[in-house]
């Protein structure tokens, strides 16, 4: 194995631990009963730039943490 295959293989480590470590912390978001009509809303309020009315509702916030 090269270094640099070495490397590769590391940093794909470290990446998949970083996904797991988002993917636990949104998951209560994630399974939220409203999760995707919250998501609709926040993208009809990006259409008219109503940047307040998404990210000053902290429920937004993990919402959107979640899917972006």
């Amino acid at each position: 194995m090269s270094a640099s295959s070495i490397s590769e293989a590391g940093s794909a480590d470290q990446q998949q631990r970083i996904l797991n470590v988002l993917r636990m912390a949104c998951a209560e978001a994630i399974r939220r009963p409203d999760f995707a009509e919250r998501l609709q809303d926040m993208k009809q309020k990006f259409y008219v730039r109503d940047f307040d009315g998404i990210f000053l509702d902290p429920t937004n916030l993990s919402v959107y943490t979640a899917q972006y």
